[in-house]
């Protein structure tokens, strides 16, 4: 079940806003309250160190505010994503921290309403004292106020790493949550197991006596491997190309759902709905049993 959370978990009431006060006070005092608690931020930028990263939350005692954060992450766990997805449309969950007279002192340094503002709120990430320590990394939509979490979902087993935690001595895992856009062509690539479809051919690999072909259905692209029938392996490329362009095969997936959502993160999700998107590495579906179908006269 996918549940739409806010920015931020809290249990009291919200505060009541009146124009004669200073709105720095109001943001100082429900920030303590917030503090240690788990709460979720939009990515802004990742440091070439990978392990830093500059984000906002909007908190729940008033969604209009979008409150600058640095965010604190595994290294390692930063490098994969990037790999796989890039940092635009992810956010972080994670313990919200901050030094009580830090706060104090940069909240004091900002002007009444700056904290509405992302571009009034000029100090580098690193030196901005309100920090999260990440511990999970979410997709979230474009409305970066309002994150996707994704409870008791079969695509969220062990998690792909863990930050050290060297206050408590123990581990934290870090969980890459899928976006529904994942899910969506996880679930539409696990439908096509074992059926047998037509596929347009997109090219030939005379290398590996085969090619890669295009499935269209649901506004999906979905792109796999075949192998020329027997026949064929001799017949030269050009030949092929002039006699074929559709292209009948059984097809074959990996055994986990998390082989998928992997590969679909490394080439991106805006790739299966461009119909004629350039192939990015290995392709994960593959087929059997191709039969060519020869172009209509």
């Amino acid at each position: 079940m996918l549940e739409e959370v806010n920015a931020t978990h809290t249990s009291h009431a919200p505060a009541t806003y009146n124009n004669s006060v200073d709105q720095r006070e109001i943001i100082y005092n429900e920030l303590v309250k917030l503090r240690g608690r788990h709460i979720y931020a939009k990515i802004l930028y990742v440091a070439p160190c990978r392990h830093k990263a500059l984000g906002y939350f909007s908190p729940q005692f008033n969604p209009d505010l979008k409150i600058k954060c640095d965010i604190s992450m595994d290294a390692m766990t930063y490098s994969e994503i990037l790999t796989h997805q890039g940092h635009r449309k992810l956010g972080v969950g994670g313990k919200l921290t901050f030094d009580l007279a830090k706060l104090r002192g940069y909240i004091d340094s900002h002007q009444d309403e700056a904290f509405r503002n992302l571009q009034d709120q000029q100090s580098k990430g690193w030196k901005i004292p309100i920090i999260i320590e990440a511990r999970d990394i979410i997709g979230c939509s474009n409305n970066a106020e309002n994150f996707t979490v994704h409870k008791n979902n079969p695509l969220i087993q062990k998690p792909l790493s863990t930050m050290p935690n060297s206050i408590e001595g123990t581990s934290r895992p870090i969980h890459i949550l899928p976006i529904p856009e994942e899910i969506k062509i996880v679930n539409h690539i696990k439908s096509l197991k074992g059926r047998r479809i037509i596929g347009d051919i997109m090219y030939f690999q005379p290398e590996n006596k085969g090619g890669i072909a295009r499935y269209d259905s649901n506004e999906l692209y979905i792109r796999y491997l075949f192998k020329l029938p027997e026949e064929y392996n001799e017949t030269p490329v050009k030949e092929l190309e002039s006699l074929f362009d559709q292209v009948e095969a059984d097809i074959e997936l990996p055994q986990t759902r998390e082989l998928i959502l992997t590969y679909i993160r490394r080439i991106g999700t805006e790739a299966f709905s461009v119909p004629d998107d350039p192939h990015h590495g290995p392709l994960i579906v593959r087929s059997s049993n191709s039969r060519l179908i020869k172009k209509e006269q």
